[in-house]
């Protein structure tokens, strides 16, 4: 059942968040993501119900907010710990969508009880800059990936409430 989890994340990224944790150039590498499961479907805890899917395609995951759509969006996931996982969400790199920011999640696993926290995806009102970490408009820029690693398991080691909740509902 970890494994399960591992991907299933997604998340709170899954909506427009208005003030993010952001990079404009892709932190996770195709030889660092892993891929547990070829297709995996969850829905967000107290939301509407939709469910949606992650299904894995060549070096990254193609993210669709609705199981049937030809809309999608690129995730990559990077383990960082036991049931932890960094997200990596864009929606694409070309020419014409060089100014689309890519955007980040910490998440964290509940394999028994089929659960994904999302943390450091939603950029606090407080936030102070950090090395590695810095504000860029309503963002924070990612510059690091370890200091994001950091900063964000440091915010579950304190108690924070996630961002957001995930149910997983299928594997495949």
């Amino acid at each position: 059942m970890r494994p399960i989890l591992r991907l299933a994340v997604l998340l709170a990224l899954v909506g427009g968040l208005s003030a993010c944790f952001t990079s404009r150039t892709l932190l996770i590498a195709p030889d660092a993501a892993v891929f547990p499961y070829e297709r995996i479907d969850f829905r967000v805890v107290d939301g509407d119900g939709t469910i949606q899917t992650l299904e894995h395609v060549g070096e990254e995951y193609r993210f669709r907010p609705e199981p049937d759509s030809d809309r999608y969006a690129l995730v990559r996931l990077m383990a960082a710990g036991p049931d932890t996982f960094i997200v990596q969400f864009w929606t694409g790199l070309d020419s014409e969508e060089k100014d689309k920011q890519i955007l980040y999640a910490l998440l964290v696993a509940d394999p028994a009880g089929k659960r994904i926290a999302s943390y450091a995806a939603v950029k606090p009102d407080a936030f102070t800059p950090l090395p590695g970490l810095a504000l860029c408009g309503e963002n924070v820029c990612i510059a690091d990936l370890e200091a994001y690693l950091t900063y964000a398991r440091a915010l579950v080691a304190a108690g924070a409430p996630p961002d957001q909740m995930y149910e997983i509902v299928a594997t495949h």
